[in-house]
């Protein structure tokens, strides 16, 4: 009995024991949760605080670009900004707006209110700072960012364009849309040059509002009157990137004639700062002329956008690559296989490499389940239209082949071959026509209602690859003027603070030189007089 009381009590020690392990075990895991939340939160206090002090910083920037008269220093203070778009805060935007326009700004008092902020108790906080000594020592320790009120139009625009764009983020559609279109009437009572860099960063965004909202076509009035504004007042930033708005306004609604007369109404040697911008606007060029049967001009603009559009906007490359590809096949030529195969294009560019394998090999009932499998991604590129007409370029293709293999074959063969329901009189109206357009050289033999084919002439006989060599070498041309046009160099009317700063001290030397060199002569006068007396 005493033997098993004992072994009762160890057990229940033991127990015990290892009930306490636990308990401290789950301790230890609750103190190290704490401890790596903490961490956490001190890192994104840290990072807040970083992204706050850039945001200031920018503003400062923009203060020193309008001093020093530097446009370049308003693209990096945007950049510095933009690229926490996604970090945006309501706590991070409205120090931002406090810190940048004044108190009794009612533009200030809006941003405010779409923020969340109570303005009444801002406006009483403000006023107990202000009265509170122990606050203001506080204050003096902490760094102040002065701003020139020289800068607070600019400053005002650009802290709303980025409130306008954390409201889109955030999907408040309507309240982006009802200060953007505060924004652009400021913009039209203000003419100023230093705002000419925000305000083609704000018409972007204005028109992107709007269209998500789906009253894109209500605002091309006034994109009409603002690129009027800014020919008018020499604009170029804010006219190129209206230029590209009204071009896909016109586009989305498939007002293919208005686009047409609005791109004739610009000047020939339309010069584009921004590449990004060039790239839009001969994409949109390309569309409005493919539509329009034109193109060889829509692949060249096509081809010349895919080159110049940087490398991250993946979305715009595949979407240009899928419409240049179709326009390609549209002009009877074959691109290559390494189109298809790009890296991160081959899930996207799949139907439109099954459909190019189907029209190289002229194969109409093929090409036409190809059709029906992926019309609906076909739709949603909104280049179907565009395949429906490459129904002719098949059978053209299948002709050719058929002129080669065969001097001569009957109609009724013809349409066997190439799976055509047809009559032999619809095929020789067919084969007539490829004969005309220059595709296959045979002849049409009515009496025995076939088509003799013509002996072919060797390749290297012809003119064709001196063509070949000459549109290679007056594309490697325009690339090189292009890469001509494209180089900056700094303004010349704003020198940097170092040519000044050099500018100025030789100034300096001179005026000491020509002192002394007064001084000297003054020495020289009286010793001359001296020896004569």
């Amino acid at each position: 009995m005493g033997r098993n009381k004992r072994g009762k009590k160890s057990q229940k020690k033991v127990k015990e024991e290892t009930k306490k392990e636990k308990e401290q075990e789950k301790d230890a895991m609750e103190i190290e949760s704490k401890t790596e939340m903490d961490k956490e939160k001190q890192k994104e206090e840290e990072a807040n605080a970083l992204r706050i002090s850039d945001l200031k910083k920018s503003l400062v920037i923009i203060d020193k670009g309008i001093t020093h008269k530097n446009d370049r220093t308003f693209g990096r203070a945007w950049r510095k900004s933009i690229q926490y778009r996604k970090q945006f805060t309501n706590a991070m935007l409205l120090e931002i707006v406090n810190l940048a326009l004044q108190d009794n700004d009612t533009v200030k008092l809006n941003l405010l209110r779409l923020l969340g902020e109570n303005v009444e108790a801002a406006e009483q906080a403000q006023n107990k700072m202000k009265d509170d000594d122990e606050e203001e020592e506080e204050q003096k320790q902490t760094p102040k960012v002065n701003l020139s009120m020289e800068a607070e139009i600019e400053r005002r625009v650009f802290v709303q364009t980025i409130v306008m764009i954390y409201l889109y983020d955030q999907g408040r559609l309507e309240e982006a849309a009802d200060l953007s279109n505060a924004i652009l009437e400021q913009l039209k009572k203000v003419v100023r040059v230093t705002l000419f860099f925000f305000s083609s960063k704000f018409y972007f965004f204005y028109s992107l509002i709007h269209e998500k909202l789906g009253r894109l076509q209500n605002i091309r009035e006034s994109l009409f009157e603002q690129y009027g504004l800014a020919n008018m007042h020499h604009d170029h930033l804010s006219k190129c990137v209206i230029i590209n708005l009204l071009l896909r306004n016109f586009v989305l609604y498939n007002h293919y004639d208005a686009a047409q007369k609005f791109l004739e109404t610009l000047p020939k040697n339309l010069e584009f700062s921004n590449t990004s911008q060039h790239a839009r606007f001969l994409y949109f060029k390309g569309v409005i002329k493919s539509v329009r049967l034109e193109y060889l001009d829509a692949y060249t603009c096509l081809t010349s956008a895919i080159r110049k559009a940087p490398t991250v906007a993946r979305a715009f490359l595949i979407l240009a690559t899928k419409r240049a590809i179709i326009v390609q096949l549209l002009l009877g030529e074959i691109p290559e296989r390494s189109v298809f195969h790009q890296v991160g294009y081959q899930r996207a560019l799949q139907p439109y490499f099954e459909l190019t394998k189907e029209v190289r090999v002229g194969a109409i009932a093929n090409f036409g389940e190809v059709l029906q499998t992926y019309k609906k991604q076909f739709i949603d590129d909104k280049t179907f239209t565009l395949i429906q007409r490459l129904r002719q370029n098949v059978i053209r293709t299948g002709l050719h082949k058929i002129a080669i293999a065969y001097s001569c074959i009957s109609f009724e063969d013809i349409a066997m071959k190439l799976q055509l329901t047809l009559s032999p009189e619809d095929v020789e109206c067919i084969v007539a026509k490829a004969i005309r357009d220059g595709i296959i050289d045979a002849v049409i033999d009515h009496q025995g209602k076939c088509m003799r084919s013509k002996s072919t002439e060797h390749v290297y006989e012809t003119m064709v690859p001196s063509k070949a060599f000459d549109d290679r070498i007056h594309l490697h041309l325009k690339i090189q003027q292009e890469a001509i046009k494209a180089m900056r160099y700094p303004p010349k009317g704003f020198p940097d603070q170092k040519k000044r700063d050099e500018r100025s001290q030789r100034v300096k030397d001179i005026e000491k030189w020509l002192a002394f060199q007064e001084k000297k002569e003054e020495d020289d006068d009286d010793a001359a007089e001296s020896k004569d007396e």
